[in-house]
């Protein structure tokens, strides 16, 4: 049946999607066509914006700080990513063989690091890792081992952020892997562990299968999360001390609102974008092809 345009149903349907279509216009479609134009513009406030091409993205070949804020941003997302999700993995499997008590127990605990906000975890961490009054290095001092500038030792502290990333998104990791392993049916690991197959067996031949959708899921979530870091980056260390630290979400930050360099710090981030969107791509059409296989 037609319904006229102007009908009370008609209107009745746009004024309930109106709500979210005014948020995704305001917040998210022209944010994104308003940079994107800035970024072929130079504008240091209060001077006007001058239109410039090419020159901001032609700049960002020669831009050493950003070369290292990519480079950090690559051995943290590599270093954080591989080890929560093998931590997670070794502890979906560790918790799927407790008994359903003393599991959901467990996962009640895990769940604490995740429902912290990125400021607090940031804050919560900063004390602990401080050089003179933290907790972390007054318990390595009574093993013997030392006290540490976790903060501000050029050598740790992009250690010192990978940790605080592994400690908060670990347990989320092991939760997705512990809901996977609890969806796989029963029969073939019963069928398995009456054909005398060991542990090791039965996780690679059935258990992974089963597993690899979420994995690869899990992964994508946390590869494109590592690579957009910036809260807890900017409460630790703010990328110091120097840049061995800086991270290129927290390098755009700054040219925006540390340098007032607003077109380069938009040309930066649709090429954090750009890569962030390739390597999810890449990610989910990897997801995809399993699905079909």
């Amino acid at each position: 049946m037609h319904i006229p345009f102007f009908s009370s149903k008609r209107l009745l349907r746009y004024a309930l999607i109106a709500p979210a279509l005014i948020w995704v216009i305001v917040f998210m479609i022209f944010p994104l066509i308003y940079s994107l134009n800035l970024s072929f513009q130079t504008w240091q406030p209060p001077e006007p914006p001058i239109y410039v091409g090419l020159k901001n993205y032609i700049e960002m070949l020669s831009d050493e700080r950003f070369g290292n804020a990519l480079q950090n941003t690559s051995i943290f997302t590599i270093g954080t990513v591989a080890t929560e999700m093998a931590i997670g993995l070794l502890v979906a499997l560790s918790i799927s063989r407790l008994k359903p008590r003393i599991a959901e127990k467990v996962n009640v605990v895990s769940v604490i690091p995740i429902v912290m906000t990125p400021v607090i975890t940031g804050i919560l961490w900063r004390m602990i890792m401080h050089g003179d009054y933290g907790i972390l290095n007054y318990y390595l001092s009574m093993l013997g081992l030392g006290r540490y500038s976790w903060l501000s030792d050029p050598k740790l502290t992009l250690f010192s952020n990978m940790i605080v990333d592994i400690w908060h998104w670990t347990p989320f990791v092991a939760l997705a892997f512990t809901a996977g392993i609890s969806a796989i049916p029963r029969e073939p690991l019963e069928a398995a562990q009456l054909d005398g197959a060991s542990y090791w067996q039965t996780f690679k031949n059935i258990m992974l299968p089963y597993l690899r959708t979420i994995l690869m899921l899990v992964l994508l979530l946390r590869v494109v999360e590592a690579i957009l870091f910036f809260d807890i980056n900017f409460i630790l260390t703010k990328g110091g001390p120097g840049v061995r630290s800086e991270m290129v979400s927290l390098y755009v930050y700054k040219n925006a609102f540390w340098f007032w360099n607003l077109g380069y710090s938009s040309a930066l981030s649709y090429i954090v974008l750009i890569i962030a969107d390739i390597i999810g791509m890449a990610l989910f059409f990897i997801v995809i092809g399993r699905k079909k296989k």
